[in-house]
């Protein structure tokens, strides 16, 4: 059941709360130990997140401030939080709120902890750790947090639309949910681009880098078929802008703008995530910078002109809808 609590001020609630759960080894504990389908200590090298950097919440607060949300912030959220890099950035940014990085895998949130002894007592002395996966949302108290954040985590949930769901009932009066997820319509573009390397340049090309944009073209289907069983793969999803918005709708939310940390051409963008999340030989680098990175000019004055930029993610700001009865 989603408890309730109310003591004197939103962060004593959180406290209470909170302290109120079984503890481990500096972590509060709701769920059991699930670990993350790769090596967790390796995460931070493959996206060059080494440095200890306490700035990754600042292109999520430029969107706060664009768009005038000034709600007081006293409870923070960060769900799938990882290695605890955007963690680090909110309690920066926050560092009178009680701020909960919360992850299903043991071994991040070890790592999160190693990584608050460096930074200064003020910013951590704030900072806690829970042990949830997204199946526990509802043991969360309803209508305490000021600010959810999920980077790169509600695409590795089966049910992503129960998760929004639940998380739409954690969001306190003026509270804002904010997501930044991958998106459907990059991988269409990006599968378009390396199906047609594959198919006019296939003499050329390398067994490797064949085999890699077969692949390549099975996950991008993979991630946009919604009626299959998914249960068993680490990246699930990802999402047209309008699935989003709809399911928001559905749980009472509105969105507030949506928008990427920068702005690149998609050309750029495109080679990018290749390179660093999808790990693609050389060859296929190689290639896409003699035969398509030259080429997608037309491409990229085209995406920028759009007001919602085709990088591979993006962020979307919701909040409860007051019209709403």
């Amino acid at each position: 059941m989603n408890p309730q609590v109310n003591p004197s001020s939103k962060f004593d609630a959180a406290s209470q709360w909170f302290h109120s759960l079984p503890q481990q080894q500096g972590l509060a504990i709701i769920s059991p130990d699930q670990g993350y389908f790769h090596q967790e200590d390796q995460y931070d090298e493959q996206y060059t997140n080494l440095a200890l950097d306490l700035s990754r919440a600042d292109p999520l607060i430029r969107f706060f401030d664009q768009y005038h949300i000034n709600s007081p912030i006293s409870v923070v959220l960060d769900l799938a939080c990882g290695p605890g890099t955007l963690t680090l950035g909110l309690a920066s940014c926050y560092p009178n709120a009680f701020v909960i990085g919360a992850d299903a895998s043991s071994s991040f949130l070890k790592i999160s902890l190693e990584k608050v002894s460096q930074i200064q007592p003020n910013i951590s002395s704030n900072l806690h750790w829970l042990r949830l996966n997204d199946q526990d949302l509802c043991q969360l108290p309803k209508d305490l947090f000021d600010l959810v954040t999920i980077r790169s985590g509600l695409h590795h949930f089966v049910d992503w639309r129960m998760c929004m769901k639940d998380l739409s009932r954690l969001l306190s009066k003026n509270g804002i949910l904010a997501i930044f997820e991958p998106k459907a319509d990059f991988f269409i573009y990006t599968e378009l681009l390396l199906s047609a390397l594959s198919s006019y340049h296939c003499e050329s090309l390398p067994q490797e880098a064949i085999d890699f944009i077969d692949l390549f073209s099975r996950t991008a289907s993979f991630y946009i078929q919604q009626e299959v069983d998914k249960s068993q793969a680490e990246d699930k999803h990802a999402f047209f802008v309008e699935d989003l918005v709809n399911c928001a709708h559905q749980c009472n939310l509105r969105l507030i703008c949506a928008g990427h940390e920068y702005s690149p051409p998609f050309s750029k963008s495109c080679r990018d995530y290749l390179q660093y999340c999808m790990s693609a030989p050389q060859s296929i680098l190689l290639a896409y910078d003699a035969y398509l990175g030259k080429h997608l000019d037309i491409l990229d004055r085209y995406l920028a002109s759009r007001q919602s930029h085709t990088g591979p993610a993006e962020w979307f700001l919701l909040t409860p809808d007051s019209t709403v009865k």
